[in-house]
């Protein structure tokens, strides 16, 4: 089934009726263990800033620090 967005670009709509339609990536359940840690850890004010700068940090993208994420980097 085509659909649209706001920018009208049409897009498929998979739908899921039973758990064994999902397929899981083998390294998701730890990446989001971790990172549900790390913002239990850290209880950031803003969590949106703090989430793209825990990604941005793991996945090594140089940069500023995003403001406002409270996120102490780690060596």
């Amino acid at each position: 089934m085509a659909e649209t967005t706001n920018n009208e670009q049409p897009f498929e709509t998979n739908r899921i009726f039973s758990a064994e339609q999902i397929e899981v990536h083998p390294d998701l359940p730890k990446l989001l263990k971790d990172y549900s840690k790390a913002v239990i850890r850290a209880n950031p004010k803003d969590l949106i800033a703090f989430s793209a700068e825990y990604f941005r940090n793991l996945a090594g993208i140089p940069g500023d620090p995003v403001p406002g994420s409270d996120l102490v980097a780690r060596d």
